[in-house]
């Protein structure tokens, strides 16, 4: 009698077994495990999220040091970062007054090898 209920019992212990991993058997030869396919896509997302969370410290970092090459101001108060009209309007005329001078003594260095 012993012998019949140890086979009951293993048989029952078998089939439970065989009731649980034979579907879990199954779905990893159907396309896995679902639970295991949303925890990679949540692993993916985290990922994605920690380089946007990267992405957007490094441009934070960008824009200030943007901000601060136009908060320069020269001693008259004036950003540096933009070139004052009179500025550009002195640098033109001294630039043409060079030019003049150059033609000028350009001219004065012909008329002494003429002359000599």
């Amino acid at each position: 009698m012993e012998l019949v209920t140890t086979i009951a019992v293993l048989t029952a212990v078998v089939a439970v077994i065989l009731d649980k991993t034979l579907p879990l058997i199954a779905k990893s030869r159907n396309g896995g495990d679902p639970l295991k396919k949303i925890c990679t896509e949540l692993t993916l997302i985290r990922r994605d999220l920690e380089q946007e969370k990267a992405d957007r410290a490094q441009m934070k970092r960008w824009v200030g040091e943007l901000h601060r090459w136009h908060d320069k101001e020269d001693p008259d108060g004036v950003k540096v970062w933009y070139v004052r009209q009179s500025l550009e309007d002195a640098i033109t005329k001294l630039a043409e007054a060079a030019n003049a001078q150059t033609r000028l003594l350009e001219q004065i260095l012909d008329n002494q090898e003429r002359q000599s």
